[in-house]
Formats: structure tokens, sequence, C-alpha cells
């Protein structure tokens, strides 16, 4: 029936994210090389939005996003186009959402690789888009919030480094 099937079509297609994303850019640059001005990532920035903003719910939708497979799809798409601000901006964001969930939520950021691809958005941020940098720090401090699971994998990743970097730009920029 109708509310069994609405699980399994949504982790199918949150699970498709990635790779529509990854087709989309393709096809971005080819139309860039031919002069189009559609945006073929049009759809995927709206649904990722759409997975970030049902993130920023309660804890319900933060566990329906994780169970979708969003958290998953959120970090592949980042690991994939994180050179995309845009994109990498609003995934981060989601997982950030995500990050502020409970131990399932972390847990989920954690093994689908959300942590790595937020540590990577942090460094990319650093050095492109210090007014994105927020975004991602506060993903990673929402994470550390999560002692046991969380604040470990911030610093096997490299969190860290990454934000005593972005802190050190920061400050050189401003004194700048």
């Amino acid at each position: 029936g109708g509310r069994t099937d609405g699980p399994m079509a949504a982790e199918s297609a949150v699970a498709g994210l990635a790779a529509a994303a990854d087709e989309a850019a393709a096809k971005k640059e080819e139309d860039e090389d031919e002069g189009e001005e559609e945006d073929p990532l049009l759809v995927t920035r709206a649904a990722l939005h759409a997975l970030t903003n049902l993130a920023n719910g309660n804890l319900a939708c933060k566990t329906a996003v994780v169970e979708a497979g969003g958290a998953a799809a959120m970090a592949a798409v980042v690991k994939a186009r994180g050179s995309d601000e845009a994109i990498a901006k609003i995934c981060v964001g989601g997982l950030a959402n995500v990050g502020g969930g409970d131990e399932a939520c972390v847990r989920a950021m954690i093994s689908s690789g959300g942590v790595d691809a937020v540590v990577q958005a942090v460094r990319l941020f650093t050095k492109a888009s210090p007014v994105s940098l927020g975004d991602a720090l506060l993903a990673l401090a929402n994470l550390a919030c999560d002692k046991k699971h969380g604040a470990p994998a911030v610093v096997d990743a490299g969190g860290l480094e990454a934000i005593g970097a972005a802190v050190a730009a920061h400050a050189k920029a401003a004194n700048d």
C-alpha cells in the first residue's frame, strides 16, 4: 500500500541525488561550452534544499532524512561536487542539521562519510568562501556536542586542524 512504499521510494530517490548532481554538473559544463543558459542543477539544488529544510525540523524529521539516506546523499554530493560552492553550502547546512540530532543521527553522519565531507568543505570554504564557512563550522560544532561519537569523529577526520586553519585565515583577513 501507499504508506509502506513511501520510505522505500524516498530512500531510492534520495540515493539518486549524488548521481543526479554529477550528471547535472556534466550537463552544465556541456551547456556552458555551447553557450546555453538553462541550469541543469536547479532540480538537484531544490531537492537538496528540501532535505536540508526537513533536517532542520524536529528529531522525527531529522530521523526521516537519515533513514531515507539523506545524510549519505548530502555527504556524497559534497565529496563529488565540493568545488560547486552553492551545492556544497546547501549540503553542509543539511549535514549540520542532521548532526544536531540524536546519537543515531550523529552515527549516520559518521558512517555516511558526512564528517569527512564537512571537513573537506571547511578547508574549501576557508580558502574560497568565508560566508559559507560558518555553516561548515556549525556542522562540526553540532557533531562535537556528541562526546561519545561525534567529537572523536571530528578529531579523527582532521577537524581540529581545519578549524585552526579557518580561525587563522579569518584572523589574518580581519587584520589585513
